[in-house]
């Protein structure tokens, strides 16, 4: 059909509809050139009776071709503009999902910028009198900040807490008992308030999280979760157990697993049995399930 409605071939129809009509005319009736006037309008009588037919049928083959290169044209048309309608939306989605995604990273570094404000001063033996052996050794400070305050909260002789540093110790037989509950509540209140503002960080990044990125959320707050260092896993479940600010972050603990690398240690224990299994992750959580069920009453 599109070699039909070629232009080449309507021509070469055309003219080789004109040629057999005159010859017919001609040759078949033995008509002279000459004829007189009411011959030659027989003649063009003849022609013309002949030929619009085969015009008209030529001019429709014509329309049919050009419509068929319209259709053809508004369908290609339509394909690239639907083409370009998903490009614009997949990169309108793109941009958002990169907006959204920025934003939780503006919350990791706000996370990061207030973990480092957090500092302790500890006091420890200066070398010098060590090397003079100093019956009397002075002491210095050394401003901890960040993760190594942290770590000073929860391991150093010298820390501001040092009252609750065995509940950091990990749990076996040689470890000291754990003190009163009432010695762990008073000291914490003492120290807690110089923590507020990054536990409340944390709060916010957490409840930011599923309205910011949607489905993807889980994933994203799984990166946060891996840069929490055991120390400050540490003093977040205190923060959990101890704080009435605290406590209305458990939920939020539990859905993402947050105490997952929590260490083994007399806190632990005390987090085990006061917080939702899920705070120490799915799995750690099911096997605490299966445990608890296989336990005869």
């Amino acid at each position: 059909m599109k070699k039909l409605f070629s232009p080449w071939w309507l021509l070469a129809i055309a003219v080789s509809g004109t040629a057999l009509l005159a010859w017919a005319y001609w040759g078949g009736w033995n008509i002279h050139p000459h004829a007189n006037a009411g011959e030659l309008g027989q003649l063009g009588d003849f022609f013309g009776g002949m030929l619009n037919p085969l015009v008209s049928a030529l001019t429709l083959f014509v329309a049919i071709s050009v419509w068929r290169l319209q259709k053809d044209e508004l369908e290609l048309t339509r394909k690239e503009l639907e083409n370009s309608r998903l490009a614009v939306e997949e990169q309108a989605a793109t941009a958002e999902q990169q907006r959204k995604e920025q934003r939780f990273f503006d919350f990791l570094n706000l996370y990061q910028v207030t973990l480092e404000t957090i500092s302790f001063e500890e006091r420890t033996t200066s070398a010098l009198s060590a090397v003079f052996g100093s019956e009397k050794p002075t002491t210095s400070p050394v401003t901890r900040t960040g993760k190594s305050a942290f770590k000073l909260l929860t391991s150093s002789w010298a820390s501001p807490i040092r009252s609750l540093s065995t509940l950091f110790v990990a749990n076996n037989e040689n470890s000291d008992p754990m003190p009163a509950e009432e010695t762990i509540i008073k000291s914490w209140d003492r120290q807690s308030p110089l923590l507020d503002h990054y536990f409340r960080t944390v709060f916010t990044l957490l409840r930011e999280a599923k309205p910011i990125l949607k489905n993807d959320h889980f994933r994203f707050v799984k990166l946060f979760r891996a840069q929490l260092s055991r120390d400050e896993v540490n003093l977040l479940a205190m923060n959990l157990l101890y704080d009435e600010e605290g406590q209305k972050m458990r939920d939020l603990v539990a859905s993402y697993g947050i105490l997952k690398h929590m260490p083994a240690n007399h806190l632990r224990t005390i987090a085990e049995r006061d917080l939702d299994p899920l705070s120490f992750g799915r799995k750690w959580a099911e096997k605490h399930l299966a445990s608890t069920q296989a336990t005869p009453c």
